[in-house]
């Protein structure tokens, strides 16, 4: 068998293992609102007996001056986040990885239905503030509720460029959402319990970078156990700091359904691309065969060198032929300081041709806590890349990631 040198981070110490694709803008024509200046500018001049000196004249200064002058972000900002959802998306959250942009939100439903996600997470580029940066929304279209076929266009993480750097803005999470009202806002639910409840609707900042609200509304148990209900401008939960509402609870409950949401067309993650090379990598599903194969499934086999009763076997399908497809076994030659690690790869079974028709029923072993296992393919470019499959330390559950 042939042997290479192959180098690579422990998935643990990995921040991203997809790289970047270019950032395309939404275009749109946007209305700019000025900021205006603290200090106003006076003309000065000699004043004519009786006569009233000249008004002040407030200076109308934008975020930026627009085409011709230096953007405050650059093209590609975006990328590492992307980058990094798309991993999460796509290869699966992994709860044993210290990811360095991740929403609560996705990542709770990653762990119920990672294939629900795959066909309708996505992300928008687009100035919602108002001040020509673009902020990046991360969302999807779901149901409005379990029994409504409206749909609603859920916000999990906006983003926002500070010192030409991404920043999260607001994520939202099962038990504290926002939803796409449209003209840059946002509708918030949230809840603590039967005695607390929020609800209510923001915008950004002009510079995008805080949240303000137009309204916020939440519930509160007051002493001896009435239920109060209050209003701010501030989005903080504290009653004393609120105005309470002196009106009747179905009338309070009724300020829920005041809005009409808007449907976001999202770019789908599915859908994401390596903008750098401009290759295409083809998906490969692997699942544990246990349960999804059996003796009717027409399918390719393969069983490795050596086998005992901790043997399991992994399913690899694709949607579309995959070229070169092989399983390869990794060892570790050696780990420097920093945890980089060199690994020896060997090849143990090769494909011309993965296809939609016949998936691959592979037997693997997973000794000890480092990766073992993994399968090469060559993307439309020609380019050989690289996939883990391992184990969750957190829950058993399959991996299958890309390696960078």
């Amino acid at each position: 068998m042939r042997k290479r040198a192959l180098t690579f981070i422990l998935p643990l110490m990995a921040a991203m293992l997809i790289t970047g694709c270019g950032v395309k803008e939404e275009e749109a024509e946007v209305t700019v609102r000025p900021r205006i200046r603290d200090e106003a500018e006076t003309a000065i001049a000699e004043p004519e007996p009786e006569a009233d000196p000249e008004p002040d004249v407030a200076t109308i200064e934008p975020f930026w001056d627009g085409p011709g002058s230096e953007k405050p972000y650059d093209d590609a900002v975006y990328e590492p986040v992307l980058d990094c959802y798309y991993d999460m998306i796509v290869n699966g959250y992994d709860a044993d990885r210290d990811y360095e942009y991740m929403s609560t939100g996705l990542m709770e439903e990653l762990m119920y239905s990672q294939d629900k996600m795959i066909d309708t997470a996505g992300y928008l580029i687009k100035d919602i503030s108002g001040d020509q940066v673009p902020e990046l929304l991360i969302g999807r279209n779901e149901p409005a509720d379990y029994e409504s076929p409206d749909e609603v266009s859920t916000v999990y993480a906006v983003y926002t460029v500070k010192d030409r750097e991404p920043v999260m803005v607001f994520e939202g999470m099962t038990r504290s959402s926002f939803r796409w009202l449209g003209d840059g806002h946002f509708y918030y639910f949230g809840s603590g319990g039967a005695m607390f409840t929020m609800f209510g609707e923001c915008h950004l900042s002009f510079d995008g970078t805080e949240n303000e609200w137009d309204d916020f509304y939440f519930t509160d148990e007051k002493q001896g156990g009435e239920l109060g209900f209050y209003h701010n401008t501030t989005g903080a939960a504290i009653a004393d700091q609120s105005e309470e509402l002196d009106i009747p609870e179905a009338e309070f409950w009724s300020l829920m359904s005041d809005h009409q949401f808007v449907l976001l067309d999202w770019d789908l993650f599915k859908d994401y691309k390596d903008g750098s090379a401009q290759s295409t990598v083809p998906a490969v599903k692997a699942e544990w065969a246990d349960g999804v194969v059996d003796e009717s499934t027409d399918y390719i086999s393969y069983e490795p060198d050596y086998t005992d009763q901790y043997t399991t076997h992994i399913l690899f399908s694709v949607d579309k032929t995959v070229k070169n497809f092989r399983i390869v076994e990794l060892s570790m030659k050696d780990v420097d300081d920093s945890g980089h690690v060199e690994f020896l790869y060997e090849e143990k079974y090769k494909l011309d041709e993965l296809t939609p028709e016949k998936p691959l029923c592979a037997g693997m072993n997973f000794p000890g806590d480092t990766p073992h296992n993994g399968y090469l393919i060559t993307d439309d470019n020609g380019k050989d890349r690289l996939f883990i499959i391992d184990l969750s330390g957190r829950d058993g559950s399959l991996l299958n990631y890309e390696y960078e």
